[in-house]
């Protein structure tokens, strides 16, 4: 019998397939779409590399500061695209020789349950030991919305919009502001809320509030859409109906858990939030587990990962140190955001623009703000050039439980963005 089924091939399913082989296990995968899933070919990667593009294009705005003077150019977005599907699908191959060089079994084709224990793919039945889903999740949508563009249908353009209209100001909006913007496109946000990136505290959100308006993209807090029909946004500001002209509309409301793979044929417990799991990522049917998206605890691609090699372990019956109170999350604006722990306690606060290698390099924007409880380190959030890269740091101190007085005596190298540290602490 096979060892282990895992149904979803993002990188919760294709990592837990490839360390499930390198443990022995006999492991099929199945895979609907394409190798990699959302992360890799609509979200995490393709976004990654529009945004390569996008901040050399800022850096360019600022080239009379280095001695580049009266610099011109043509931006291809053509070739920028071309770009991203070449990086896609090179990332793509080197999953499917992965796979193929551990000799997981991929299967190709829609899931359904027909018990806890068994699946049918292309009309044939399979039954395992185990079973894994990892089938992600998809955009949430709204009521009364048509013609509009999701992150997929913005990634596949092959010509930019003049202008564009975000629906949500959350990491997707954001991001993808930050990037259009740059672009060229004209760019406006359209929030519920009454501030953009809810989950950060409130000080970064009115920084990266201020620094997209700076850039020009326009951003409007408090907004409530009502419809989306034959181009025309119907929605409420300050308690009054409005209507107006939007040619093209992004919807980035966030996301919802996948759960079209029949699971009603099953005893395995879930509702619209998500599948029901305990710390291993196991759920109530014992040997079936569900891990990253598909769980609607946390939609990163990385704790979809980690969340798979947990479920493969207790498989095997090995513990691990795995800390899912410490996931980093980072988010791609210009310039970066990054968070990880508890954002709450005591605060340590440095600049960037205080930094000897921030200012030779004219990265001025940001800081580095650490959480403290009783000499603990249990949170910190960064606003700044490579904030993505820095934050791992305060990861490991947390991790590791470092004090401040600890922390403070690390070395640090000169002159880097990593000395902002030590300025926290005086």
């Amino acid at each position: 019998m096979i060892d282990v089924i895992i149904i979803g091939a993002g990188p919760g399913g294709y990592e837990a397939a490839l360390y499930g082989a390198s443990k022995g296990l006999n492991v099929v995968l199945v895979n609907k779409h394409n190798l990699g899933g959302t992360c890799l070919h609509y979200g995490c990667i393709p976004t990654k590399s529009y945004f390569k593009n996008a901040s050399l294009i800022s850096d360019l705005k600022d080239s009379d500061l280095y001695g580049l003077t009266n610099l011109s150019y043509d931006f291809d977005f053509g070739k920028v695209k071309s770009r991203k599907d070449e990086v896609v699908s090179s990332l793509e191959k080197g999953i499917s020789f992965l796979l193929k060089k551990a000799n997981v079994t991929v299967l190709e084709g829609e899931v359904n349950f027909i018990s806890d224990k068994k699946i049918e793919v292309n009309g044939k039945t399979y039954e395992a030991k185990n079973i894994i889903i990892a089938t992600g999740s998809k955009e949430r949508i709204l009521p009364n919305f048509d013609s509009y563009l999701t992150s997929k249908d913005i990634l596949g353009l092959d010509k930019l919009p003049k202008s564009l209209t975000i629906v949500g100001g959350g990491v997707i909006g954001i991001e993808f502001a930050s990037i259009l913007n740059q672009f060229g496109v004209k760019v406006e946000v359209l929030e519920y809320g009454d501030r953009i990136l809810n989950s950060l505290d409130q000080e970064t959100s009115r920084r990266i509030l201020s620094l997209l308006k700076r850039q020009g993209v326009d951003v409007h807090l408090n907004i409530k859409v009502n419809s989306y029909q034959d181009k025309v946004l119907t929605y409420e500001e300050k308690g009054e109906l409005k209507t107006k002209e939007v040619e093209n509309l992004l919807l980035a409301i966030g996301r919802i858990p996948n759960l079209d793979c029949a699971l009603d044929k099953t005893s395995i417990s879930y509702s619209n939030k998500g599948i029901v799991v305990d710390e291993n990522f196991e759920t109530n049917v014992k040997g079936v587990y569900a891990i990253g998206d598909v769980t609607g605890i946390n939609m990163l691609a990385h704790y979809a990962t980690y969340s798979g090699y947990r479920a493969i372990n207790h498989i095997l019956g090995v513990k691990d140190e795995i800390d899912f109170n410490l996931v980093p999350s980072c988010i791609f604006s210009l310039p970066e955001i990054a968070s990880v722990g508890v954002l709450e306690g005591n605060e340590l606060k440095a600049n960037y623009r205080g930094n000897g290698k921030a200012l030779a390099s004219n990265l001025l924007e940001g800081y580095i703000k650490l959480y403290v409880n009783e000499e603990k380190i249990v949170g910190g959030i960064i606003i700044g050039h490579e904030a993505s890269i820095l934050i791992h740091e305060i990861a490991a101190v947390i991790k590791e439980k470092v004090t401040v007085s600890k922390f403070k005596d690390y070395i640090h190298a000169h002159p880097t963005l990593s000395e902002i540290y030590r300025d926290c602490f005086k």
